[in-house]
């Protein structure tokens, strides 16, 4: 099995993005959003200091916002997430316009949402477990959207499946990978998301999405042979 060349891979996303670069930024920001790493807010307050009536209201309030926060979720951010992936995917062949939207057209719609539910319900409760678990499902799960784009025909439960058989003995891979990041990351912070938008996340999706096309490539999609 022959390790992921992580120099190769980001010279590669770097060169699209000198090519693609607008496009991209776009296509990154748009992805930075559905997946929640854009706009990361908290806000907190002691429930035990306010009047009855205030916290019944904010309880209400609560369970609205979850409510609403679940629908947008399936419908707009999972839909999104698709469209953002699917650009990334098929970005070098010059073929990423126009595949922004394409996670709410038809079957698209259903089975990103659907899909997308499950990886996220499955990474959550095996982190209740503890962290290292849900750490470890997460990045068994590290493809389930590209395969969620590639394999249309395939259930949720299969495509997670899936990312699990393309993944084993490459989470530590994927992990340095990740990790490879980490200034860029800080940065961002730093930058309060500005470096994120027009370098940052087009850079690392285009990467993360090479990876998955070189493992495709090499046959760790147990439905498609190697080339």
């Amino acid at each position: 099995m022959k390790e992921l060349n992580r120099a190769a891979l980001k010279d590669s996303a770097k060169a699209l993005l000198k090519r693609n670069y607008w496009k991209m930024v776009v296509a990154g920001f748009v992805l930075a959003m559905a997946i929640g790493e854009a706009v990361r807010v908290t806000v907190t307050y002691q429930a035990d200091e306010l009047p009855e009536k205030v916290r019944a209201i904010a309880a209400v309030t609560a369970i609205l916002g979850t409510i609403i926060g679940i629908v947008l979720t399936l419908f707009v951010l999972h839909p999104l997430e698709y469209g953002g992936t699917k650009f990334f995917l098929h970005n070098p062949d010059g073929n990423g316009d126009g595949t922004l939207s394409d996670g709410f057209r038809g079957e698209n719609l259903k089975q990103s949402a659907l899909t997308f539910l499950y990886r996220d319900l499955m990474i959550f409760l095996y982190t209740l477990l503890l962290i290292i678990p849900g750490i470890i499902k997460a990045y068994e799960f590290y493809f389930v959207a590209p395969l969620t784009v590639d394999h249309p025909e395939l259930s949720p439960v299969e495509i997670g499946d899936l990312s699990k058989e393309m993944t084993k003995g490459r989470k530590m891979e994927l992990f340095k990978l990740d990790l490879s990041f980490i200034l860029w990351n800080i940065a961002n912070s730093m930058s309060l998301g500005i470096i994120g938008i027009f370098f940052y996340y087009p850079y690392r999706y285009q990467t993360k999405a090479l990876a998955y096309r070189e493992l495709v490539i090499e046959g760790a999609d147990p439905t498609r042979p190697a080339h």
